[in-house]
C-alpha cells in the first residue's frame, strides 16, 4: 500500500510540473526602436494630382503593424502645417491619399507611436517644378524636431497628460530645459509646468484645465544655444 501511495504522488507531481511548464507564457520580443522612412506615389507629383504619402515602419528589421502614424505636412515657407492620419495598407506600411494645388518644396515630418516609444523623421518633397531649396524641419536649429502628442479628448477639472517628443538629426535630444505653456483662447494669463525626462528625448507633464473651452500648449526647449518651440491647440470639455 505503501509503495501504490508513492507512486500515486509521483504521478501527481509530473502532471503538475507537465501544467506548470504548459501555461507559461511566452513573452514576445518588443523592438524598443523603430526605424522610419518616407516616399511617395508617384515620385514626381504634379499639381492637383493625387499623391500617396507612404510611410514605413520597422523594429528589428520586421515590419511593425501596430505603431500610430501621422504626416505633419506644410509648404516651404508656410507657417500652415496639416496633421493628416494614415491606414496601414500593408505589413508595416501606413499611407494617405491628398492632392497639392501649388506646385513647390513641400516639409514632412513622419511621426511615429507605438506602445514603447515615440519617433520622427524630417523629409521633403516637390510637387510640379521647384526652384526652391529644400529645407529640414527646424532646420535653423540645426534638425531639431519637436512633437506635442496631447489625448484626443480632455475634461476640466482632470489631469491631463502632455508628451514633448524631441528629436536632433532623427536623434533623442537629452538633458533640455524644456516648459510647457498654456493658456485659453483669448485670455491673457499663461500657465508654465516642470517637466520630467521620462525616456531620452522624451519630456512629460500633467496638467489640470479649469473650464472647458480651447486651449493652447506650446513646447519650449532650451539647450545650449537652441531655443525653439512649437504650439498645439485643444478642446478640453
Amino acid at each position: 500500500m505503501k509503495k501504490l501511495g508513492w507512486i500515486f504522488v509521483l504521478v501527481l507531481l509530473l502532471i503538475s510540473g507537465c501544467t506548470s511548464q504548459s501555461t507559461t507564457p511566452t513573452i514576445p520580443t518588443i523592438p524598443k526602436n523603430i526605424a522610419l522612412s518616407f516616399s511617395t506615389i508617384p515620385s514626381n507629383p504634379t499639381p492637383n494630382q493625387p499623391v500617396t504619402l507612404v510611410a514605413k515602419v520597422t523594429g528589428d528589421s520586421k515590419p511593425v503593424n501596430d505603431a500610430s502614424v501621422e504626416f505633419e505636412v506644410w509648404n516651404t515657407g508656410s507657417e500652415n502645417h496639416s496633421m493628416l492620419k494614415t491606414k496601414r495598407t500593408g505589413e508595416g506600411t501606413y499611407t494617405i491619399s491628398n492632392t497639392y494645388p501649388i506646385a513647390g518644396s513641400y516639409n514632412v515630418i513622419v511621426h511615429a507611436t507605438t506602445p514603447q516609444t515615440h519617433q520622427m523623421i524630417s523629409k521633403t518633397f516637390t510637387i510640379g517644378e521647384s526652384t526652391e531649396k529644400q529645407h529640414d524641419h527646424h532646420a535653423k536649429t540645426d534638425g531639431l524636431m519637436l512633437h506635442i502628442q496631447l489625448p484626443s479628448t480632455a475634461k476640466s477639472g482632470q489631469d491631463t497628460k502632455l508628451f514633448g517628443h524631441i528629436t536632433q538629426n532623427n536623434k533623442p535630444f537629452t538633458a533640455a530645459n524644456v516648459q510647457f505653456e498654456i493658456w485659453k483662447k483669448d485670455t491673457n494669463p499663461h500657465d508654465f509646468t516642470d517637466v520630467a525626462e521620462t525616456k531620452p528625448g522624451e519630456y512629460y507633464s500633467t496638467y489640470r484645465f479649469k473650464t472647458p473651452g480651447t486651449y493652447y500648449v506650446k513646447l519650449h526647449v532650451e539647450k545650449g544655444k537652441v531655443h525653439d518651440h512649437t504650439e498645439q491647440s485643444l478642446v478640453v470639455k
